[in-house]
């Protein structure tokens, strides 16, 4: 017959507890209050089990009897269980004070852990938000540096400084220029806000810009 493998871990050993010794053990639903000393019933029940050792079923029973759930089965006068779920001793007050102790420290921690969670997750967004701030500025388009050589327009055929569209003119799709400091940059409208509208200009970045800022497309 091939040899079972050991149980190593808590899980795995609370497992067949709860399999072996359905009425004191329970890995689902609400657990009972163990009899004081089961852990050395449970050493001369299991004395022929190699699976599991002395030192692993004292580290699985300690963990058993420190959950939540467990702890909250120990209330006073609460009747604790054998391995065979017939009830010996109640509960006293003073383990159910201890109980209650450990569970408010348990869930203080839990409770640290969510917040210290949640913090990580909102400083993390924030540095995306910036890194993506910083890359829609490094992007953004610059005055060209090269003096102008077209010849300009004589005084008598220059045009009026174009003037911004209208906000009944805004709309989702529509193309326009946006003027970059005095320069015109043509642009695609994608969001129309109350005093300002996203757009997407030609190569491909989307920035906000505002209403007085928007002209005709040419």
């Amino acid at each position: 017959m091939e040899q079972q493998p050991k149980l190593t871990e808590n899980r795995e050993i609370i497992a067949f507890l709860a399999e072996t010794y359905p009425q004191c053990f329970v890995t689902e639903g609400d657990a009972k209050p163990l009899k004081i000393g089961i852990f050395q019933d449970l050493v001369e029940a299991l004395a022929d089990n190699e699976r599991i050792s002395n030192t692993r079923l004292r580290q699985a029973i300690r963990h058993y009897t420190s959950s939540m759930r467990y702890l909250s089965s120990v209330k006073a006068k609460a009747l604790r269980v054998n391995l065979d779920g017939s009830t010996g001793d109640a509960v006293t007050e003073e383990h159910e004070s201890y109980a209650q102790e450990r569970l408010v420290e348990i869930k203080a921690r839990i409770a640290e852990r969510k917040k210290k969670a949640a913090e990580a997750r909102k400083a993390k967004a924030k540095d995306k938000d910036q890194e993506q701030g910083r890359k829609a500025r490094a992007a953004k388009p610059k005055r060209s540096s090269k003096p102008r050589t077209d010849k300009p327009k004589s005084p008598a055929k220059a045009t009026a400084p174009a003037k911004p569209l209208a906000q009944s003119e805004l709309h989702v799709g529509k193309s326009v220029q946006i003027l970059v400091g005095s320069n015109p940059v043509q642009a695609t409208i994608s969001e129309v806000l109350k005093e300002s509208v996203r757009v997407t200009l030609a190569s491909g970045m989307a920035i906000e810009v505002a209403n007085d800022r928007v002209i005709a497309a040419e």
